[in-house]
């Protein structure tokens, strides 16, 4: 009877433990350490959806450089982040051409790049601000 007991209280924290969720919750991914892919541009969807492959970004912690692909060539430089602020500083990019399209995208969110001024996750994503209007949104690589 005991050995029953035992056998019960052990499958009921199984279930418990199944029913647990595991994943993170969106506002608990990190800025700093993710990969982040161009989801929306407001403003500049048809550059989004014309070009090959949309830019990414990750922010290291340990160096404190921002870097990714902006559409045809990678770029990198320092940030600084403070709160929900953050500034990009000092990019550099490599200077490939590609295709026009790609082209296009790559010049503009490099240019929009260098306006952030803030950030927030939510419902899973990245919103890079500049003066309180969202200028770019990204979502984990892979997501």
């Amino acid at each position: 009877m005991k050995y029953i007991h035992t056998l019960l209280a052990l499958i009921a924290l199984s279930v418990l433990a199944a029913c647990t969720s595991t994943s993170q919750s969106s506002e608990s991914i990190p800025l700093e350490g993710t990969a982040w892919t161009l989801a929306a541009y407001p403003g500049m969807e048809s550059l989004i959806d014309n070009a090959p492959k949309a830019p990414t970004l990750q922010f290291d912690p340990k160096t404190d450089i921002a870097s990714g692909f902006s559409g045809v060539n990678r770029f990198s430089g320092h940030y600084a982040l403070d709160g929900s602020q953050l500034a990009l500083k000092q990019m550099i990019s490599t200077k490939m051409a590609g295709h026009p399209a790609a082209m296009k995208l790559e010049s503009a969110f490099l240019k929009t790049l260098a306006t952030v001024d803030s950030w927030m996750i939510k419902d899973g994503q990245l919103y890079l601000r500049s003066e309180g209007n969202t200028i770019l949104v990204l979502e984990p690589s892979g997501a």
